[in-house]
């Protein structure tokens, strides 16, 4: 992409097996996956820390350290960063790429089959999916706002996968809960979760001339505290959906292609203005 920028990967260790009862297994290679930040760095520096033997950049990295007992632990833990904008505003940035799982064992990451399971088996994988948007919020991202930023205000934003819907008259079910009340003291925090667009693809074989809607389900989404970023600090946050299936190179919204040359899902986006 040339030399203005810069990125990281990283991926998650396998976790451990939600389902009490049955044989612990690692995660298959497809379930496992990774996580990538892609930064310009004539925008944004990455944080860095003053330690006793000098600086130290704080590289892009693997978060674990959230507390939970060991029933609640992430499927895959999410990547964060921690970026500086160069030209202001004075703040830091923290962004944390998750994808919650998709079945309650974390051994089948395949296409949403929530009509043909049992009903045992999608409450079960419904539930863990929420348990983890659950962690995320609670223990990862309302732990994050603050912390040794050197008297930087710290915005935080939960982003990516969550394998849940919101609620909105189009999207079907699993839902996600859209608003995540957390009591900090006097304060009533208000965690909301957007982006309400479909953005996962239907099969091929589900898929012919007759098809109107392409789309499958509205998986990927952000979340931040509305009442510190909005209310408070009056940020301006919009996000989008990039229709690369609507695209030249996509002639005809070609499912398939799309799907084996770029990926099941197309991008999103959120533009936050400060100031």
């Amino acid at each position: 992409m040339g030399g203005d920028w810069e990125g990281k990967w990283d991926s998650p260790k396998p976790s451990i097996d939600a389902n009490k009862d049955s044989i612990k297994k690692p995660m298959t290679a497809q379930a496992a996956e990774g996580y990538a930040f892609i930064w310009k760095k004539r925008k944004f520096n990455l944080f860095t820390r003053d330690e006793i033997y000098g600086p130290r950049v704080v590289e892009p990295s693997i978060y674990t350290a959230y507390k939970v007992d060991e029933e609640n632990r992430l499927l895959r833990d999410p990547m964060w960063i921690r970026l500086l904008p160069k030209r202001g505003p004075f703040c830091e940035i923290r962004l944390f790429n998750t994808h919650i799982r998709f079945s309650k064992d974390g051994a089948s990451e395949e296409d949403d089959n929530m009509e043909s399971a049992d009903e045992n088996t999608k409450r079960g994988a419904v539930e863990a999916r929420k348990q983890e948007l659950d962690v995320l919020i609670k223990r990862i991202i309302s732990y994050n706002v603050g912390g040794d930023a050197g008297n930087r205000p710290v915005y935080c934003f939960l982003l990516g996968d969550y394998n849940l819907n919101i609620k909105n008259g189009i999207n079907l079910s699993p839902f996600l809960r859209q608003v995540v009340e957390i009591k900090d003291g006097k304060t009533i925090k208000r965690y909301v979760t957007v982006q309400e667009k479909k953005t996962t693809l239907k099969q091929a074989k589900n898929v012919d001339e007759t098809t109107m809607d392409r789309y499958a389900n509205n998986y990927d989404h952000f979340t931040y505290d509305e009442y510190r970023l909005v209310d408070n600090l009056g940020l301006r946050l919009d996000c989008f959906r990039v229709d690369t299936l609507g695209q030249d190179w996509c002639k005809g919204r070609d499912v398939e292609k799309h799907r084996k040359e770029v990926s099941d899902h197309v991008p999103v986006g959120l533009t936050v203005t400060i100031g």
